[in-house]
């Protein structure tokens, strides 16, 4: 519908919010999109970080890195922070990320700390943190 957002392998897209020109643009054949985004491979590792830490409450680093080469290059000074703010909720065994129990109440926090668009204030959707 209207002002929905997709996600599909490449990047996101933004179907046009205005009912008119969503109607007009799917009446005339068209797509009802208004604008899209590209990913880069910096925002498919932190997306894939995010995903894996929300759902686990863990990140297995050792997958992150057979998926995506040396990843630790772009998170690793988010993993440092994280690990200095959130300790003792959030550790590092080995290879592992892990979130405590008492600590789940803060894995959105946690998780905002490696959204690139989050800290760097570009975000354009509506802040639940």
């Amino acid at each position: 519908g209207s002002s929905s957002i997709s996600r599909c392998v490449a990047g996101l897209v933004l179907n046009a919010s205005a009912s008119a020109t969503y109607t007009c643009k799917l009446r005339s054949g068209l797509l009802s999109v208004a604008r899209g985004y590209l990913f880069k491979l910096e925002d498919r590792i932190r997306g894939a970080f995010i995903e894996e830490f929300l759902c686990n409450l863990s990140v297995d680093l050792s997958k992150m890195d057979t998926r995506f080469g040396n990843f630790t290059e772009v998170l690793d000074p988010d993993l440092t922070r994280a690990l200095g703010i959130f300790a003792p909720w959030l550790t590092r065994e080995g290879d592992m990320e892990r979130l405590s129990a008492d600590g789940k109440p803060l894995a959105r926090l946690i998780a905002a700390e490696f959204d690139g668009f989050f800290k760097d204030g570009t975000a354009r959707h509506s802040r639940a943190i």
